[in-house]
């Protein structure tokens, strides 16, 4: 029982401790980062369509699905697990269905799915031929600053 009195004290101090400790915030970089990088000009004009839908709410959201989807595609130069342009469609398709599926991200942008499949036609084709992974990745990257950038 004696032990008490010295936990409740240290508990004490502890809580005081938490209260007065440095809070302040980090400071941010002064310095603005790009994150979505200007593509080419014939990129810019390629995603036209898809830059309208630019400033809209989720907008930004959809703008970091494409980014990483760029990234997981550029990362699988190696090991080519997608190797042709249908493999790609579907699987871009497929991942936007799993990962906005039961979220607020539903119906938010009416007509961009429309736009980005548009793009991703006029840019990498029908056909169900070889993918181009860097056209492919261009292409998502645009996309990405079209709407985020």
């Amino acid at each position: 029982m004696k032990l008490l009195p010295y936990l409740g004290a240290l508990i004490i101090g502890a809580g005081v401790f938490m209260l007065f400790k440095d809070k302040a915030p980090p400071t941010p970089d002064p310095t603005p980062v790009d994150v979505y990088p200007a593509p080419s000009l014939t990129l810019q004009s390629a995603v036209a369509t898809v830059k309208a839908f630019h400033g809209k709410p989720k907008a930004d959201t959809f703008a970091l699905f494409l980014w990483h989807f760029a990234d997981v595609l550029e990362r699988d130069a190696e090991t080519q697990i997608v190797k042709t342009v249908g493999q790609f469609q579907s699987g871009f398709h497929r991942a936007d269905q799993l990962m906005f599926q039961r979220t607020d991200m539903v119906g938010a942008l009416p007509g961009l799915s429309a736009a980005v499949s548009r793009v991703l036609v006029s840019e990498l084709g029908r056909e169900d031929l070889a993918l181009d992974r860097g056209k492919a990745v261009a292409t998502l990257r645009a996309m990405a600053w079209a709407l985020g950038g």
